[in-house]
């Protein structure tokens, strides 16, 4: 599978999602979690996000003294939006599958055709 990410206006593919990137991912909820409880600074916390998305996407970002935080923030967001992608697509073709499979029964058609009939 391949990942992809658009970082400052230039798009980088993403390592494969391997149980070291899964680890990443969820260093990110443990940078959350520890700067929201005080146990970092917002300068630790920033750093930490920074060299994330360096690791997996290197040259990608300029040195962190010079990073928009917001825009850190978001591509953070990204990169997790990216490797969980075809998880969530998986997932509702999954769904859409059962709900086709719900409306074809012959139950569900025949009151189909019955309310379409008392429309008329």
């Amino acid at each position: 599978m391949s990942y992809k990410v658009n970082i400052l206006g230039k798009t980088y593919d993403l390592p494969p999602r391997t149980l070291a990137v899964d680890d990443q991912i969820a260093g990110l909820v443990e940078t959350d979690r520890a700067y929201q409880a005080g146990e970092l600074t917002r300068r630790e916390a920033v750093e930490q996000l920074h060299a994330f998305v360096l690791g997996l996407a290197p040259g990608s970002l300029p040195p962190v003294e010079e990073v928009d935080t917001n825009e850190l923030m978001r591509v953070c967001m990204d990169i997790v939006n990216a490797y969980d992608a075809p998880a969530r697509k998986a997932r509702a073709e999954a769904k859409l599958a059962e709900t086709r499979d719900i409306l074809n029964k012959p139950e569900i058609q025949k009151l189909l055709k019955l309310a379409e009939l008392r429309k008329k």
